[in-house]
């Protein structure tokens, strides 16, 4: 009996073993991915702070297109031509 109980007990010392050094692992990844997420953070601030409105405007009209020529003027056609 106390054999048994033994061979029980290597198997579940075997397995926290185990279990344990996967938790150290994703404890680990997690501190990492946090490190990195980190990094993005002060990376965005500092692209915030270095933005400026007149930045933003000049980017959204360049790509959307608008702003480098002036429409040719056009004929409006009547309501009743249609």
């Amino acid at each position: 009996m106390t054999e048994t109980a033994q061979k029980f007990q290597d198997i579940e010392e075997t397995h926290l073993f185990h279990m344990k050094e996967i938790i150290v692992s994703l404890s680990n990844t997690i501190k990492e991915i946090h490190l990195q997420i980190g990094e993005v953070h002060e990376e965005f601030i500092n692209n915030m702070t270095n933005t400026t409105v007149e930045s933003l405007i000049q980017k959204f009209a360049e790509s959307k297109g608008t702003g480098k020529e002036r429409p040719a003027l056009g004929v409006l056609a009547s309501i009743t031509e249609f």
